[in-house]
């Protein structure tokens, strides 16, 4: 082999180790927006649902006696628990290994309720019973 083409070897083997680098840091930072985005996908899902069940107890605490809504609320996987206590709207939940928690407040005292944590679309019935706010499955 002469020196030429002991170079051109040098030159094409350093070639590829650059190329297998830069396609595992691909690879990686692929891999980690991935995660990054499906995290992302079920807290933006845990507030809006909460925020659905709370808005749905504004507006029938304000229409006042026998006023009813039913709410589509859609629960990402990792539900720990789904519960209304006080003014609060609650999703306790898992996320990047860790426990958090998803709430908000509602104008109106809702009934203390334990929700189904099961991921997926559920109909919620949102009703006035006896001046209090009453958040069941429909």
């Amino acid at each position: 082999m002469n020196s030429v083409e002991r170079v051109k070897a040098q030159v094409a083997a350093e070639y590829l180790i650059v190329m297998a680098f830069l396609l595992v840091a691909v690879g990686v930072l692929s891999a980690y927006s991935f995660i990054t985005l499906s995290e992302s996908i079920k807290a933006r899902q845990a507030i809006n649902a909460v925020d659905s069940i709370a808005n749905a107890a504004d507006r029938v605490g304000a229409f006042g006696e026998n006023s009813k809504l039913i709410v589509k609320v859609e629960l990402p996987d990792g539900v720990l628990a789904f519960k209304t206590t006080g003014k609060e709207v609650q999703i306790q939940m898992q996320s990047f290994g860790n426990t958090t928690d998803v709430y908000t407040t509602a104008l109106f005292d809702i009934t203390p309720a334990t929700l189904s944590p099961n991921s997926g679309k559920t109909l919620y019935l949102v009703e006035v019973v006896d001046s209090n706010v009453v958040v069941s499955p429909a």
